[in-house]
């Protein structure tokens, strides 16, 4: 692909925007599934499918714009009435979709793609041309890695063995594609561990293959290191009919990210693989009405963008330092005309950087529908690879979020869709039983709250199964069997988060309900956020993730403990009091905090004491002049915990500095901030912290000592 007569600034200009079209057609074409082929609809497919065509022609990119022009042939069908959406033209369209896809990343990577325009364009203009007598169904062979290959991979990363991607695309003309392929298998055998391949065995020995072969390999040993991987490239090419073959280390790619196959010709004509790892029903998109923005913008690089804010946070530090200095001054030589000059200036600037903090805070912020949007497609293929009617709906998608949030919860949404569709929605004849509708709604929606954003995903399946999740907890040793028994509906089905608990009966390539939940909440956390779980069985189970807006400044408290100032985020605090000696009590020789006007008793802990940091000698917890009553979230389950700390500093702006890869990560300690006059401020992890702080027997002991008080 090196020939294309383009600056490089030009080429990354032309692929944000190709894959910016390529979303947006992947997203219409399962709304035109699902709703029908509206007018408006129609014309804004054909106006994003011609901008591509248009791009790709003038730099000379013939396979995409052939590629393009055909789907522009059916779609002018369908505009005419002449054909009729279904689910095998959408296979079509989306698998010709995909093909654009492939040929994109392979001009990034200058690369050869292992596309076969011919044979997608020839299924194109059958269903164009009104003859789908004879073309075939097409084939399931994406490349698919399910948990127990990415455990395989984890295992083996361990050790030291890394894993890489193997493609090979076989001669179009071939009439040994199968037999090539098993070829290619047999010799991987020797060279590696194969954890996965598309076409996998089974698809050979049917005879179900296209012109590509994918395989996921782990390369044995090799002194030092691994087998090359141009050992690898040199062995397959030998293989007759093997034209490319190319070795890359492998990254684990969203679902729908799955690599471009060919189609495996039959006796009149090719017909094309699926290119995702599955083929659906149905599912349905959020319509949202097209608004034409007049005004003009710029693409900015991420890296500026990131660059720019950190410069603001620096303002933003020493805009608090001159208000602070300017403060201290005015105390002193108040009346001075410099002096109230420079309050005057000071009170200026303050208002300049925050107003400037605020605009830069809003161009990071980006509708979460561009994250939703790729939720529809995924569905659709999960649904019908799990032979299940499955709809998606999804409302709130111009609630805005950070776009490093927005980067860093993709890959957890994605697991736990993949959970929803897989084990938390029942399959047809279940539901028949339960008197449940054939169609099963999977509901997605965000929302602003408390300042923060709510995304919540909700499915009307079977619900979690609270008494084996306890007996699966029990059996691999998590919990005693007593204290299984004493758990409620919600601890119980909090322990799916703990790691390797799964209650799948059976292995799937989608998912196991468990398995990859302890990643999930850790990966949630890690970006301050918190996971929440409801279930009701027979009717759904409802996942909660509460985000902040950003991640680079929020509101805290500053609070004093021994000779360490904390900043806590004040979404977690409910409130701030000076105890008396009648509110604090003792059980199990613990203190504990209870709070009349709530009739409440919580774990009572010095913070300086759970961080295990240096604190004042002989200070405890009883005796500290003033709690923070945090909690993490609002679930009636999750208590409350008080926090004792020697002063409360008051509010303000913390910018969130990381504490770097040198000093690791802190139990209870998610970042650092420095304040004006250059102190530094531990920023609390609230959740780890309340985890921490919470003894079992504490606990359950504060849960029942509340009416022995009141009495």
């Amino acid at each position: 692909m090196s020939n294309i007569d383009i600056s490089s600034d030009d080429l990354k200009v032309f692929l944000q925007e190709a894959e910016t079209l390529i979303e947006s057609l992947d997203e219409q074409i399962v709304r035109l599934e699902q709703d029908g082929a509206s007018d408006d609809l129609i014309a804004e497919i054909f106006r994003v499918a011609h901008t591509l065509k248009g791009s790709s022609g003038m730099l000379g990119l013939e396979e995409m714009a052939r590629l393009t022009h055909a789907m522009e042939d059916l779609f002018d069908r369908v505009r005419k009435g002449a054909l009729t959406i279904d689910q095998d033209v959408t296979d079509v369209l989306l698998q010709c979709l995909d093909g654009i896809s492939a040929l994109k990343d392979a001009i990034a990577s200058d690369n050869d793609p292992a596309v076969d325009v011919d044979g997608l364009v020839e299924a194109i203009h059958r269903y164009a041309e009104g003859d789908t007598s004879s073309a075939p169904r097409a084939q399931t062979t994406a490349l698919v890695l399910g948990e127990a290959e990415h455990e395989r991979i984890e295992a083996a990363a361990g050790d030291g063995r890394l894993p890489f991607r193997v493609s090979a695309a076989l001669a179009p003309d071939s009439d040994w594609r199968a037999v090539r392929c098993f070829q290619l298998l047999n010799e991987l055998g020797p060279l590696g561990e194969v954890v996965a391949s598309a076409p996998t065995q089974a698809d050979i020995e049917a005879e179900a293959v296209g012109t590509t072969f994918h395989a996921v390999v782990l390369l044995k040993r090799k002194g030092r290191g691994q087998v090359a991987p141009a050992t690898v490239e040199a062995a397959l090419k030998l293989i007759d009919d093997v034209q490319v073959v190319q070795v890359v280390p492998y990254i684990a790619d969203a679902p729908v990210e799955a690599p471009a196959a060919t189609p495996a010709p039959s006796s009149d004509a090719p017909s094309p693989d699926a290119p995702s790892e599955a083929k659906s029903a149905p599912s349905a998109v959020h319509q949202q009405p097209k608004v034409d923005s007049l005004q003009p913008s710029v693409r900015v690089d991420v890296d500026q963008l990131d660059a720019l804010m950190n410069m603001v946070g620096e303002l933003v530090i020493d805009r608090t330092r001159i208000s602070q200095l300017s403060r201290i001054l005015n105390e002193e030589f108040e009346g001075q005309e410099h002096v109230q000059a420079l309050s005057e200036t000071a009170n200026h600037l303050e208002k300049m950087v925050d107003g400037l903090h605020a605009r830069m805070m809003k161009v990071r912020m980006l509708p979460v529908g561009l994250l939703f949007s790729k939720f529809p497609r995924l569905v659709r293929d999960l649904s019908r690879s799990l032979d299940k009617g499955i709809r998606l709906e999804m409302s709130g998608e111009d609630t805005e979020i950070d776009r490093s949030v927005i980067e860093q919860i993709k890959d957890p949404l994605v697991h736990l869709i993949r959970n929803a569709c897989d084990h938390g929605i029942e399959d047809r004849d279940a539901r028949a039983a339960a008197g449940k509708p054939e169609l099963s709604i999977l509901h997605l929606s965000a929302k602003h709250e408390q300042g923060q954003i709510v995304i919540s995903l909700e499915d009307d399946g079977a619900g979690i199964d609270a008494a084996r999740v306890k007996a699966k907890a029990v059996e691999r040793g998590l919990i005693p069997a007593d204290q299984a028994e004493r758990m409620g509906l919600k601890e119980a089905v909090d322990l799916i988060f703990e790691a390797g608990l799964s209650t799948a009966k059976e292995t799937t390539a989608v998912s196991g309900r468990g398995v990859g939940m302890d990643i999930v909440r850790r990966d949630i956390e890690a970006v301050g956020g918190r996971i929440e779980v409801e279930t009701r069985p027979g009717e759904g189970t409802v996942f909660r993730l509460r985000l902040p807006l950003t991640l680079a400044t929020f509101r805290g408290l500053l609070v004093g403990c021994g000779a360490t100032t904390y900043a806590i985020p004040l979404t977690y605090v409910q409130e701030t009091l000076r105890p008396d000696e009648s509110q604090v009590r003792f059980v199990s020789q613990r203190p504990v905090l209870h709070l009349r006007t709530r009739d409440t008793v919580m774990p009572m802990v010095r913070l300086d004491n759970v961080l295990q940091a240096r604190g004042r000698a002989g200070t405890k917890a009883e005796d500290s002049p003033y709690v923070v009553v945090v909690r993490a979230s609002e679930s009636e389950s999750d208590r409350p915990v008080a926090i004792a700390v020697d002063q409360l500093v008051g509010q303000q702006e913390v910018v969130v500095k990381s504490l770097g890869k040198f000093l690791g990560r802190s139990r209870g300690v998610s970042g650092a901030s420095v304040m004006g006059d250059g102190q530094v401020v531990l920023i609390v992890d609230v959740p780890t912290l309340i985890k921490a702080s919470r003894q079992s027997d504490l606990t359950a002991a504060a849960g029942t000592v509340l009416e022995r008080i009141a009495s």
